[in-house]
Protein backbone atom coordinates (compact mmCIF):
# COMPACT_ATOMS: atom_id res chain seq x y z
CA UNK A 1 0.00 0.00 0.00
CA UNK A 2 1.42 3.41 -0.81
CA UNK A 3 2.09 6.39 1.57
CA UNK A 4 -0.80 8.88 1.56
CA UNK A 5 1.50 11.63 1.95
CA UNK A 6 3.57 10.50 -1.38
CA UNK A 7 0.32 9.48 -3.25
CA UNK A 8 -1.73 12.92 -2.70
CA UNK A 9 1.53 14.55 -3.69
CA UNK A 10 1.62 12.86 -7.08
CA UNK A 11 -1.64 13.92 -7.78
CA UNK A 12 -1.41 17.63 -6.87
CA UNK A 13 1.66 18.24 -6.46
CA UNK A 14 1.85 19.26 -2.69
CA UNK A 15 1.89 17.47 0.28
CA UNK A 16 -1.59 17.17 2.38
CA UNK A 17 -2.69 18.87 5.33
CA UNK A 18 -3.07 17.51 8.01
CA UNK A 19 -6.95 17.86 7.87
CA UNK A 20 -6.85 16.39 4.37
CA UNK A 21 -4.66 13.48 5.76
CA UNK A 22 -7.51 13.06 8.50
CA UNK A 23 -10.36 13.03 6.76
CA UNK A 24 -8.78 10.04 4.49
CA UNK A 25 -8.02 7.90 7.30
CA UNK A 26 -10.85 8.44 9.67
CA UNK A 27 -13.26 5.48 10.72
CA UNK A 28 -16.13 7.77 9.97
CA UNK A 29 -16.24 11.11 7.88
CA UNK A 30 -16.86 13.99 9.22
CA UNK A 31 -20.58 15.63 9.02
CA UNK A 32 -19.03 19.23 8.44
CA UNK A 33 -15.47 20.65 7.48
CA UNK A 34 -15.32 24.19 8.27
CA UNK A 35 -11.58 25.11 6.33
CA UNK A 36 -10.82 28.43 4.85
CA UNK A 37 -11.58 28.67 0.77
CA UNK A 38 -8.01 27.86 -1.08
CA UNK A 39 -6.73 25.36 1.29
CA UNK A 40 -7.61 22.21 -0.47
CA UNK A 41 -10.96 20.98 0.85
CA UNK A 42 -11.69 19.61 -3.31
CA UNK A 43 -8.50 17.41 -2.78
CA UNK A 44 -9.56 16.44 0.70
CA UNK A 45 -12.94 15.32 -1.08
CA UNK A 46 -11.96 13.69 -4.05
CA UNK A 47 -8.88 12.16 -3.32
CA UNK A 48 -9.85 11.19 0.40
CA UNK A 49 -12.87 9.91 -1.26
CA UNK A 50 -10.47 7.62 -3.36
CA UNK A 51 -8.16 6.63 -0.47
CA UNK A 52 -10.74 5.21 1.25
CA UNK A 53 -11.89 3.43 -1.48
CA UNK A 54 -8.61 2.05 -2.38
CA UNK A 55 -6.34 1.71 0.15
CA UNK A 56 -7.86 1.89 3.54
CA UNK A 57 -8.79 -0.68 6.12
CA UNK A 58 -11.48 -3.69 5.01
CA UNK A 59 -14.16 -1.59 6.71
CA UNK A 60 -13.92 1.35 5.60
CA UNK A 61 -13.52 0.91 2.25
CA UNK A 62 -17.04 -1.51 1.91
CA UNK A 63 -18.60 1.75 4.07
CA UNK A 64 -17.37 4.62 1.62
CA UNK A 65 -19.90 4.75 -1.34
CA UNK A 66 -19.02 3.71 -4.71
CA UNK A 67 -20.05 7.17 -6.70
CA UNK A 68 -18.87 10.40 -5.36
CA UNK A 69 -21.36 12.97 -5.92
CA UNK A 70 -20.00 16.45 -6.02
CA UNK A 71 -22.81 19.20 -5.80
CA UNK A 72 -21.98 23.12 -6.92
CA UNK A 73 -24.51 25.61 -6.84
CA UNK A 74 -22.40 27.59 -10.39
CA UNK A 75 -21.69 26.49 -13.26
CA UNK A 76 -18.41 27.84 -13.28
CA UNK A 77 -17.33 25.69 -10.11
CA UNK A 78 -18.38 22.73 -12.01
CA UNK A 79 -15.97 23.18 -14.69
CA UNK A 80 -13.47 24.34 -12.53
CA UNK A 81 -13.99 20.69 -10.14
CA UNK A 82 -14.01 18.60 -12.91
CA UNK A 83 -10.76 20.11 -14.46
CA UNK A 84 -9.08 19.54 -11.10
CA UNK A 85 -10.43 15.48 -10.99
CA UNK A 86 -9.28 14.59 -14.05
CA UNK A 87 -5.36 16.49 -13.65
CA UNK A 88 -5.75 14.71 -10.23
CA UNK A 89 -6.91 10.98 -10.95
CA UNK A 90 -4.53 11.25 -14.90
CA UNK A 91 -1.67 12.00 -12.41
CA UNK A 92 -1.98 8.98 -10.53
CA UNK A 93 -3.20 6.99 -13.55
CA UNK A 94 -6.45 6.26 -12.53
CA UNK A 95 -8.51 8.23 -15.20
CA UNK A 96 -10.99 6.52 -17.44
CA UNK A 97 -11.00 8.27 -20.77
CA UNK A 98 -9.12 10.61 -22.63
CA UNK A 99 -7.55 13.94 -21.30
CA UNK A 100 -5.14 15.89 -23.67
CA UNK A 101 -3.63 19.17 -21.48
CA UNK A 102 -1.36 22.00 -22.23
CA UNK A 103 1.64 23.23 -20.16
CA UNK A 104 1.46 26.71 -18.61
CA UNK A 105 3.61 29.25 -18.09
CA UNK A 106 4.52 28.66 -14.58
CA UNK A 107 4.66 24.97 -15.66
CA UNK A 108 1.54 23.12 -14.45
CA UNK A 109 -0.99 21.70 -16.72
CA UNK A 110 -4.13 22.90 -18.01
CA UNK A 111 -6.90 20.56 -19.16
CA UNK A 112 -7.77 21.10 -23.05
CA UNK A 113 -10.19 18.20 -23.39
CA UNK A 114 -11.77 15.39 -21.68
CA UNK A 115 -13.54 12.41 -22.80
CA UNK A 116 -15.15 10.14 -20.18
CA UNK A 117 -15.13 6.09 -20.88
CA UNK A 118 -16.79 4.03 -18.17
CA UNK A 119 -15.68 0.95 -20.17
CA UNK A 120 -12.22 1.93 -20.46
CA UNK A 121 -10.38 -0.85 -22.00
CA UNK A 122 -7.29 0.16 -19.50
CA UNK A 123 -9.34 -1.76 -16.72
CA UNK A 124 -12.12 -1.55 -14.04
CA UNK A 125 -9.55 0.40 -11.28
CA UNK A 126 -10.04 3.10 -13.87
CA UNK A 127 -12.44 5.88 -12.62
CA UNK A 128 -14.36 8.32 -15.47
CA UNK A 129 -15.26 12.01 -14.20
CA UNK A 130 -18.77 12.93 -15.58
CA UNK A 131 -20.67 16.73 -15.18
CA UNK A 132 -24.29 17.10 -15.54
CA UNK A 133 -25.18 21.04 -15.81
CA UNK A 134 -27.43 22.50 -18.49
CA UNK A 135 -26.46 22.95 -21.87
CA UNK A 136 -24.13 20.08 -21.82
CA UNK A 137 -24.99 16.43 -23.52
CA UNK A 138 -25.59 13.68 -20.83
CA UNK A 139 -23.08 11.13 -20.57
CA UNK A 140 -24.13 7.65 -19.92
CA UNK A 141 -22.91 7.74 -16.75
CA UNK A 142 -26.18 5.46 -16.12
CA UNK A 143 -25.02 2.96 -17.86
CA UNK A 144 -22.35 0.70 -15.69
CA UNK A 145 -23.56 1.14 -12.31
CA UNK A 146 -20.97 -1.58 -10.61
CA UNK A 147 -18.28 0.44 -11.93
CA UNK A 148 -16.71 4.27 -9.68
CA UNK A 149 -17.10 7.60 -10.41
CA UNK A 150 -16.63 10.53 -9.96
CA UNK A 151 -20.31 12.72 -10.71
CA UNK A 152 -19.88 16.35 -10.54
CA UNK A 153 -22.41 18.53 -11.23
CA UNK A 154 -24.93 21.50 -10.21
CA UNK A 155 -27.82 21.28 -8.16
CA UNK A 156 -30.68 21.77 -9.95
CA UNK A 157 -29.16 18.55 -11.86
CA UNK A 158 -28.12 16.65 -9.29
CA UNK A 159 -31.01 17.14 -6.85
CA UNK A 160 -34.13 16.64 -9.42
CA UNK A 161 -32.55 12.87 -10.82
CA UNK A 162 -31.87 12.14 -6.90
CA UNK A 163 -35.51 12.34 -6.46
CA UNK A 164 -36.74 10.99 -9.26
CA UNK A 165 -37.85 13.80 -11.20
CA UNK A 166 -34.54 13.93 -13.52
CA UNK A 167 -34.12 18.13 -15.09
CA UNK A 168 -33.25 17.24 -18.94
CA UNK A 169 -33.55 14.02 -18.70
CA UNK A 170 -35.79 11.36 -20.58
CA UNK A 171 -38.65 10.16 -18.53
CA UNK A 172 -37.38 6.40 -19.07
CA UNK A 173 -33.85 7.40 -17.44
CA UNK A 174 -35.48 8.92 -14.02
CA UNK A 175 -35.92 5.66 -12.42
CA UNK A 176 -32.48 4.56 -13.08
CA UNK A 177 -30.82 7.63 -12.25
CA UNK A 178 -32.85 8.00 -9.08
CA UNK A 179 -31.58 4.48 -8.12
CA UNK A 180 -28.22 5.12 -8.87
CA UNK A 181 -27.87 8.33 -7.00
CA UNK A 182 -29.84 6.76 -3.85
CA UNK A 183 -27.82 3.38 -3.78
CA UNK A 184 -24.14 3.82 -3.04
CA UNK A 185 -24.39 7.80 -2.28
CA UNK A 186 -25.28 9.95 0.75
CA UNK A 187 -27.88 11.03 -0.11
CA UNK A 188 -30.43 11.26 2.67
CA UNK A 189 -30.60 14.73 4.28
CA UNK A 190 -33.73 16.14 2.00
CA UNK A 191 -35.94 13.10 2.81
CA UNK A 192 -35.09 13.77 6.36
CA UNK A 193 -35.27 17.27 6.54
CA UNK A 194 -38.86 16.76 5.51
CA UNK A 195 -39.75 14.32 7.67
CA UNK A 196 -38.09 16.81 10.68
CA UNK A 197 -40.46 19.71 9.97
CA UNK A 198 -43.91 17.92 8.29
CA UNK A 199 -43.59 14.17 8.18
CA UNK A 200 -47.28 14.80 6.00
CA UNK A 201 -44.91 15.95 3.20
CA UNK A 202 -43.86 12.64 2.48
CA UNK A 203 -46.77 10.70 2.90
CA UNK A 204 -48.52 13.21 0.59
CA UNK A 205 -45.61 14.33 -1.81
CA UNK A 206 -44.53 18.18 -1.85
CA UNK A 207 -42.92 20.32 -4.36
CA UNK A 208 -40.16 23.29 -3.04
CA UNK A 209 -41.42 25.54 -5.36
CA UNK A 210 -38.75 28.48 -4.44
CA UNK A 211 -35.78 26.39 -4.39
CA UNK A 212 -35.61 26.58 -8.06
CA UNK A 213 -38.40 24.18 -8.56
CA UNK A 214 -36.40 21.27 -8.57
CA UNK A 215 -37.11 19.76 -5.24
CA UNK A 216 -39.99 17.28 -5.05
CA UNK A 217 -40.68 14.47 -3.10
CA UNK A 218 -43.08 11.51 -4.32
CA UNK A 219 -46.09 10.86 -2.47
CA UNK A 220 -46.34 7.50 -1.01
CA UNK A 221 -49.63 7.07 -0.35
CA UNK A 222 -52.20 7.37 -3.61
CA UNK A 223 -55.55 6.64 -4.35
CA UNK A 224 -58.85 6.64 -6.26
CA UNK A 225 -62.19 5.81 -6.06
CA UNK A 226 -64.03 3.42 -9.23
CA UNK A 227 -67.75 3.07 -9.88
CA UNK A 228 -69.13 0.11 -11.98
CA UNK A 229 -72.75 0.44 -13.42
CA UNK A 230 -72.91 3.87 -13.08
CA UNK A 231 -76.25 5.51 -14.15
CA UNK A 232 -77.55 9.11 -14.45
CA UNK A 233 -79.74 10.65 -11.39
CA UNK A 234 -81.65 13.26 -13.11
CA UNK A 235 -82.84 16.19 -10.74
CA UNK A 236 -84.00 20.07 -10.92
CA UNK A 237 -85.95 22.71 -9.35
CA UNK A 238 -86.13 26.51 -9.13
CA UNK A 239 -83.76 29.29 -7.27
CA UNK A 240 -86.00 31.17 -5.42
CA UNK A 241 -85.37 35.26 -5.06
CA UNK A 242 -87.93 36.13 -2.16
CA UNK A 243 -87.04 40.18 -2.28
CA UNK A 244 -87.72 40.18 -5.79
CA UNK A 245 -88.86 37.42 -7.76
CA UNK A 246 -90.14 39.19 -10.79
CA UNK A 247 -86.29 40.59 -12.10
CA UNK A 248 -85.00 38.94 -15.11
CA UNK A 249 -81.86 37.73 -16.82
CA UNK A 250 -81.41 35.19 -14.12
CA UNK A 251 -81.60 37.19 -10.82
CA UNK A 252 -85.55 36.32 -10.17
CA UNK A 253 -86.77 32.51 -10.19
CA UNK A 254 -84.45 30.22 -11.94
CA UNK A 255 -85.49 27.20 -12.45
CA UNK A 256 -82.21 24.85 -13.01
CA UNK A 257 -81.46 21.22 -14.03
CA UNK A 258 -78.87 18.89 -12.40
CA UNK A 259 -77.32 15.48 -13.40
CA UNK A 260 -75.89 13.53 -10.94
CA UNK A 261 -75.09 10.19 -11.63
CA UNK A 262 -75.02 6.70 -8.86
CA UNK A 263 -73.61 3.47 -9.06
CA UNK A 264 -74.54 -0.47 -8.35
CA UNK A 265 -70.92 -0.94 -6.68
CA UNK A 266 -68.47 2.10 -5.56
CA UNK A 267 -64.65 0.81 -4.47
CA UNK A 268 -62.08 3.01 -3.18
CA UNK A 269 -58.14 1.62 -3.98
CA UNK A 270 -55.40 2.89 -2.27
CA UNK A 271 -51.90 2.59 -2.17
CA UNK A 272 -48.82 2.83 -0.03
CA UNK A 273 -45.55 2.30 -1.66
CA UNK A 274 -43.43 0.74 0.92
CA UNK A 275 -40.26 0.91 -1.66
CA UNK A 276 -40.47 4.20 -2.02
CA UNK A 277 -40.53 5.07 1.31
CA UNK A 278 -37.34 2.28 1.88
CA UNK A 279 -35.57 4.60 -0.54
CA UNK A 280 -35.70 7.45 1.81
CA UNK A 281 -33.21 6.94 4.26
CA UNK A 282 -34.75 7.54 7.41
CA UNK A 283 -33.35 4.90 9.28
CA UNK A 284 -31.15 6.21 11.93
CA UNK A 285 -27.49 4.25 11.77
CA UNK A 286 -28.25 1.78 14.44
CA UNK A 287 -31.45 1.11 12.63
CA UNK A 288 -29.28 0.52 9.84
CA UNK A 289 -26.94 -2.02 11.31
CA UNK A 290 -30.31 -3.67 12.62
CA UNK A 291 -31.02 -4.21 9.14
CA UNK A 292 -27.57 -5.47 7.94
CA UNK A 293 -27.75 -7.59 10.13
CA UNK A 294 -31.28 -9.48 9.16
CA UNK A 295 -30.44 -9.22 5.27
CA UNK A 296 -27.70 -11.61 6.28
CA UNK A 297 -29.32 -13.69 7.66
CA UNK A 298 -32.20 -13.61 4.94
CA UNK A 299 -29.54 -14.81 2.44
CA UNK A 300 -28.61 -17.50 4.45
CA UNK A 301 -32.34 -18.73 5.14
CA UNK A 302 -33.63 -17.25 1.38
CA UNK A 303 -37.01 -16.74 3.07
CA UNK A 304 -39.29 -14.47 2.64
CA UNK A 305 -38.58 -11.00 3.77
CA UNK A 306 -40.88 -9.83 6.90
CA UNK A 307 -42.13 -6.58 7.35
CA UNK A 308 -38.70 -4.93 8.69
CA UNK A 309 -38.46 -0.92 9.09
CA UNK A 310 -36.99 1.90 10.81
CA UNK A 311 -38.70 3.38 13.43
CA UNK A 312 -40.16 6.64 11.34
CA UNK A 313 -40.54 4.26 8.19
CA UNK A 314 -43.20 2.72 10.42
CA UNK A 315 -44.60 6.07 11.55
CA UNK A 316 -45.45 6.91 8.61
CA UNK A 317 -46.50 3.70 7.51
CA UNK A 318 -49.12 3.74 10.68
CA UNK A 319 -50.49 7.56 9.96
CA UNK A 320 -51.10 6.51 6.28
CA UNK A 321 -52.95 3.78 7.26
CA UNK A 322 -54.73 5.93 10.34
CA UNK A 323 -55.69 8.60 7.35
CA UNK A 324 -57.22 5.68 5.10
CA UNK A 325 -59.37 4.69 7.84
CA UNK A 326 -60.33 8.29 8.91
CA UNK A 327 -61.49 8.77 5.26
CA UNK A 328 -63.52 5.72 5.63
CA UNK A 329 -65.38 6.14 8.50
CA UNK A 330 -65.67 10.07 8.38
CA UNK A 331 -64.88 11.81 4.99
CA UNK A 332 -67.39 9.74 2.69
CA UNK A 333 -69.61 12.90 1.43
CA UNK A 334 -66.94 13.17 -1.90
CA UNK A 335 -68.84 16.38 -3.21
CA UNK A 336 -72.54 14.91 -3.29
CA UNK A 337 -75.42 15.41 -1.49
CA UNK A 338 -74.95 11.94 -0.28
CA UNK A 339 -73.30 10.30 2.71
CA UNK A 340 -71.66 7.19 1.45
CA UNK A 341 -70.85 4.69 4.45
CA UNK A 342 -68.18 1.40 3.81
CA UNK A 343 -69.50 -1.91 3.18
CA UNK A 344 -67.29 -4.45 4.89
CA UNK A 345 -63.88 -4.61 5.74
CA UNK A 346 -60.44 -3.42 4.04
CA UNK A 347 -58.97 -6.23 2.08
CA UNK A 348 -54.90 -6.05 1.61
CA UNK A 349 -53.58 -7.42 -1.75
CA UNK A 350 -50.09 -7.06 -0.97
CA UNK A 351 -48.08 -7.59 1.17
CA UNK A 352 -50.11 -11.35 1.66
CA UNK A 353 -50.69 -11.94 5.16
CA UNK A 354 -50.96 -8.02 6.19
CA UNK A 355 -53.76 -7.07 8.27
CA UNK A 356 -54.50 -3.42 8.91
CA UNK A 357 -55.14 -2.43 12.46
CA UNK A 358 -58.75 -1.06 13.42
CA UNK A 359 -58.90 3.19 13.64
CA UNK A 360 -58.26 2.82 17.62
CA UNK A 361 -54.97 0.96 17.71
CA UNK A 362 -53.68 2.90 15.05
CA UNK A 363 -54.16 6.14 16.92
CA UNK A 364 -52.25 4.33 19.57
CA UNK A 365 -49.56 3.12 17.57
CA UNK A 366 -48.72 6.36 16.14
CA UNK A 367 -48.81 8.26 19.46
CA UNK A 368 -46.23 5.72 20.20
CA UNK A 369 -43.73 6.18 17.41
CA UNK A 370 -44.03 9.80 17.49
CA UNK A 371 -42.29 9.55 21.21
CA UNK A 372 -39.91 7.47 20.08
CA UNK A 373 -39.03 9.26 16.82
CA UNK A 374 -38.67 12.77 19.29
CA UNK A 375 -35.08 12.85 18.69
CA UNK A 376 -35.75 13.68 14.62
CA UNK A 377 -38.56 16.27 14.75
CA UNK A 378 -37.98 20.03 15.23
CA UNK A 379 -37.41 21.37 18.62
CA UNK A 380 -39.51 23.48 19.45
CA UNK A 381 -41.89 20.43 17.10
CA UNK A 382 -44.44 23.85 15.91
CA UNK A 383 -42.26 26.00 13.63
CA UNK A 384 -43.50 29.57 13.22
CA UNK A 385 -42.88 31.19 10.34
CA UNK A 386 -43.36 34.61 9.84
CA UNK A 387 -43.88 36.38 6.53
CA UNK A 388 -43.40 40.29 5.74
CA UNK A 389 -44.75 41.35 3.15
CA UNK A 390 -42.49 43.51 0.59
CA UNK A 391 -42.71 47.18 1.74
CA UNK A 392 -41.46 47.98 -2.11
CA UNK A 393 -43.98 50.39 -3.88
CA UNK A 394 -45.50 49.24 -6.84
CA UNK A 395 -44.09 50.82 -10.08
CA UNK A 396 -46.62 52.21 -12.48
CA UNK A 397 -47.70 55.73 -13.61
CA UNK A 398 -50.68 57.86 -12.30
CA UNK A 399 -53.28 58.17 -14.15
CA UNK A 400 -55.24 61.74 -14.79
CA UNK A 401 -57.47 62.28 -12.12
CA UNK A 402 -56.03 59.49 -9.59
CA UNK A 403 -54.80 60.96 -6.12
CA UNK A 404 -51.05 59.85 -5.29
CA UNK A 405 -50.69 56.67 -3.53
CA UNK A 406 -48.36 55.89 -0.79
CA UNK A 407 -47.48 56.75 2.99
CA UNK A 408 -48.95 60.04 2.60
CA UNK A 409 -51.78 59.90 4.96
CA UNK A 410 -54.86 62.67 5.25
CA UNK A 411 -54.85 65.84 7.04
CA UNK A 412 -57.16 63.58 9.84
CA UNK A 413 -54.72 61.16 10.39
CA UNK A 414 -51.87 63.45 10.61
CA UNK A 415 -53.79 65.09 14.07
CA UNK A 416 -54.25 61.82 15.38
CA UNK A 417 -50.29 61.32 14.77
CA UNK A 418 -49.56 64.14 16.70
CA UNK A 419 -52.31 63.59 19.90
CA UNK A 420 -50.66 60.04 20.25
Amino acid sequence: MPSFDKWFQAATGNKPFPYQRQFAKAGDLPQIVDVPTGLGKTAMAILGWLWRRRFAREETRKATPRRLVYCLPMRVLVEQTRDNAVLWLHNIEVLAGTAEFEEEKNGGKRLRSYRPDTTDSRGPNKVPVHILMGGEDEEDWDIHPEREQIIIGTQDMLLSRALNRGYAATRSRWPIQFGLLNTDCLWKKFHAGLLKYDPNSLIHGCFLEEIGGRLRATRILSGFIEGSEIAPAESGGVKNNIVQPELKGGEGNVPFHRTEFVAKEIKAYFNLDLALLGGYGLATEKENKQLDEWKKKDEKSRGERPFVFSNPEKLLIALSLLKVRRFLSTGLRLRTACDLEMDGELAVTRPNAFVISDEKALLEECKTLIEKCKSLFANPPITEVEWKPDNKKAKGKKGEGEEESGDKGTADDEDEDENK
